[in-house]
């Protein structure tokens, strides 16, 4: 389960490098905001990857990986919907996120530390 949540989050990382590196040129305002999508998107994938490393002792930095998830699911679908191309990126941010956020939501399943001094 682990391993799919962090294909999960280098997904988001690598679907969020190639809008940055596919941005249209010349540089307009609308290029722009591509462009920041794409930085988005590297963001969300790094927050992920840092839930999955601190989750278990850092609780809230799940719940907000899963609220920054869900809110792009939400977007995402929105988007989708409204969009000209059903499957075309905004598609695969939906599934990204929805799958993010599942991970989010289910218990880390690495142990915990034992509490200090217990026998």
């Amino acid at each position: 389960m682990k391993l799919a949540d962090q294909v999960v989050a280098s997904l988001l990382i690598v679907l969020g490098t190639s809008y940055c590196a596919f941005t249209p040129r010349p540089l307009t305002l609308n290029a722009l905001w591509f462009f920041g999508n794409g930085m988005f998107l590297i963001t969300l994938g790094f927050l992920n990857l840092v839930r999955i490393r601190h989750a278990a002792t850092a609780p809230a930095i799940r719940w907000l990986a899963c609220g920054v998830d869900v809110a792009v699911l939400a977007f995402s679908v929105v988007v989708t919907v409204f969009s000209a191309r059903p499957f075309g990126p905004p598609a695969a941010c939906a599934v990204l996120a929805a799958l993010a956020a599942l991970f989010a939501l289910v218990p880390n399943a690495a142990p915990k530390a034992s509490a200090q001094g217990a026998a």
